[in-house]
């Protein structure tokens, strides 16, 4: 790996309303093995609405704020 590289390692990207409710959450913490994207995945309104995911980056995820949100 070239010293000026970056390499990012584990993640959690949180995205909640007004109120601190989760809206979404994409992590690859290794606690859902029953995935077949383990360990990426997507929390969708609730830590208990797990769902399969790809492997994200930051820019990623704001492209689906950004699209998301225009929606509203």
């Amino acid at each position: 790996m070239a010293e000026n590289t970056v390499r990012l390692v584990d993640y959690r990207f949180h995205w909640q309303d007004r109120e601190g409710k989760i809206i979404k959450r994409w992590d690859n913490a290794r606690h859902h093995p029953e995935l077949t994207t383990f360990p990426y995945h997507i929390h969708i309104g609730s830590d208990g609405n797990v769902n399969e995911s790809a492997d994200v980056d930051l820019s990623e995820v704001l492209q689906v704020l950004e699209s998301e949100i225009e929606q509203i």
